[in-house]
């Protein structure tokens, strides 16, 4: 308990207890404003996710001697040269719990920009065709598993590019923020669409199709040789 004092100087018992007493009741009105927050586990692997290690080449801890290895190293940074592509904030315009969407499609997009030593224009991939076409093998707003991003597009055989198919956040199954408004069936449109002009001049929003299971002969996605592995 605090005992009274007629000391004012900074260092007395007495302003020691009354910034004490100030610091519980601010501790405490905090605790009654700000709502306990719930969270899920989002790392989850979907039923249709068989495959979970599809590869041909060695794994690179298989045949590198561990010596020979640098100190350190970034793709960020390799002699000044950044080989990594733009991070996205996965929970706008509302929450998606999309993160192993987010976190596969950006390290391809990395390899991509790798093979390319880092010339001509960034690849950017679709993650909202993730969450439209991949709820059985990738996932959804609610958690999946990045594994399962690579066997849905090598299923699928490529993946589009984000222009044609922005991310909107949402999934079939989330409420979210305007998502019970959206159409995320996977269907032509919601694969790779584009629209001609305004709607008051005739105008409509339609899916862009091309042939051998790439749309615009890839011009609108990237393919990829089903052949070789992604990771």
């Amino acid at each position: 308990a605090c005992q009274s004092s007629n000391n004012t100087k900074e260092n007395t018992p007495q302003h020691t207890c009354n910034m004490m007493f100030r610091l519980a009741s601010l501790l405490a009105a905090m605790a009654v404003v700000t709502p306990a927050v719930s969270r899920r586990n989002e790392v989850m692997v979907m039923d249709g996710h068989d495959v979970m290690d599809d590869y041909t080449s060695p794994l690179p801890h298989t045949y590198t001697n561990e010596d020979d290895l640098p100190n350190a190293f970034t793709w960020g940074d390799v002699n000044g040269v950044s080989y990594l592509t733009r991070s996205l904030n996965q929970h706008i315009p509302q929450y998606c719990g999309s993160c192993f969407a987010h976190g596969s499609v950006s390290a391809l997009a990395d390899r991509i920009k790798i093979a390319k030593k880092g010339q001509g224009d960034e690849v950017n991939l679709s993650i909202q065709f993730i969450l439209n076409c991949g709820a059985d093998v990738a996932g959804s707003c609610h958690g999946g598993y990045h594994s399962g991003v690579y066997q849905l597009i090598k299923n699928t055989g490529f993946i589009p590019y984000e222009t044609c198919q922005t991310y909107m956040a949402c999934s079939a199954e989330s409420t979210e923020g305007f998502c019970e408004h959206v159409d995320t069936t996977c269907s032509a449109a919601n694969i790779c669409k584009t629209c001609n002009t305004f709607s008051s001049r005739g105008g409509e929003c339609t899916e862009v199709s091309g042939r051998h299971g790439c749309f615009s002969l890839c011009v609108a996605c990237v393919c990829f040789m089903i052949s070789q592995p992604f990771y």
